[in-house]
């Protein structure tokens, strides 16, 4: 158990959760404007960027995998928590 592959694997998770959301938050806006149709071409592209950055771990380790993984749910579910609280 390599402390920088679940360092690196927890950053990548990140990375990939602040993606995720800035491209939900950007569909959003879509919808939002009026360009539906655009939003719904835009959805595998941010469901992909997070299986990206799972598939990037793997490439360094299992460790750095399922903590990218754990990375990335626990972000989200804190800045989606932060944004519920806010609104």
């Amino acid at each position: 158990m390599n402390l920088s592959e679940i360092t690196l694997g927890l950053a990548l998770g990140v990375l990939g959760a602040a993606a995720n959301l800035a491209l939900l938050a950007a569909r959003a806006r879509m919808v939002t404007h009026g360009a539906p149709e655009r939003a719904m071409w835009m959805m595998p592209l941010s469901m992909g960027v997070a299986a990206l950055t799972i598939y990037g771990s793997t490439l360094i380790s299992s460790q750095a995998a399922w903590s990218a993984a754990f990375g990335l749910l626990v972000s989200r579910g804190v800045a989606l928590a932060y944004i519920r609280r806010r609104a």
